[in-house]
């Protein structure tokens, strides 16, 4: 089980992982980003666009310099619990 802290930018879920800025999108099929991500000793493979659109592009319209967008294939592969009252963000196993 991994946690890392996140904060809500316009109603969306950006979470501080290794550094860097991460918008939970599980919506998009796979994540997006310049590298593969590294989530409890897992490597997250990463896209560097999806329909023609990069992090680079999205990271204006957010308001808030991204590193990725964290995509389907990090919930086909965690548990996402999402902890409001302490802003925590919980990436756990399956059962």
């Amino acid at each position: 089980m991994q946690q890392y802290d996140y904060r809500a930018v316009d109603g969306r879920i950006i979470a501080r992982i290794n550094g860097r800025n991460y918008l939970l999108e599980t919506s998009l099929p796979y994540s997006l980003g310049a590298r593969p991500l590294l989530l409890d000793g897992r490597r997250i493979e990463t896209s560097s666009e999806v329909l023609g659109l990069s992090v680079d592009d999205l990271s204006p319209q957010m308001g808030i310099e991204l590193d990725g967008i964290l995509g389907g294939n990090v919930s086909d592969q965690f548990v996402v619990n999402v902890k409001p009252q302490d802003q925590q963000l919980v990436f756990d196993d399956y059962l």
